[in-house]
């Protein structure tokens, strides 16, 4: 009979910790949502804008399904949209600030 041979390795060689990150909550928050066919969303941001903003909404098919661009004069931390053109379903907001290019996304349930 064939012994076997099992071998472990220790290493004496700590690792450094990996830092756990903790999960970044949305940056936009979306209400009500779900929201109703043939109304409005608020979207409202963390910190107050201070460029101008695109807005575009993708049905779950990444289909564009219409972009806006919100004109900030102003700082501000909300936004009223028209779910006028929507079905009921699920849809993906993004928002892309116009000068530096960052994108926040959030999602919205039409009934």
């Amino acid at each position: 009979m064939v012994g076997m041979v099992s071998t472990v390795v220790r290493s004496s060689r700590r690792t450094k910790k990996e830092e756990i990150k903790k999960p970044q909550l949305p940056s936009l928050a979306i209400s009500p949502n779900p929201a109703p066919r043939n109304g409005n969303i608020s979207i409202q941001w963390k910190k107050p804008l201070r460029n101008n903003q695109y807005l575009v909404v993708y049905n779950m098919a990444g289909q564009q399904l219409f972009r806006e661009t919100l004109l900030i004069d102003q700082p501000q931390m909300q936004t009223q949209v028209s779910l006028n053109l929507l079905s009921a379903g699920t849809y993906i907001i993004h928002v892309t600030d116009a000068k530096t290019g960052k994108t926040e996304v959030g999602r919205v349930v039409v009934r």
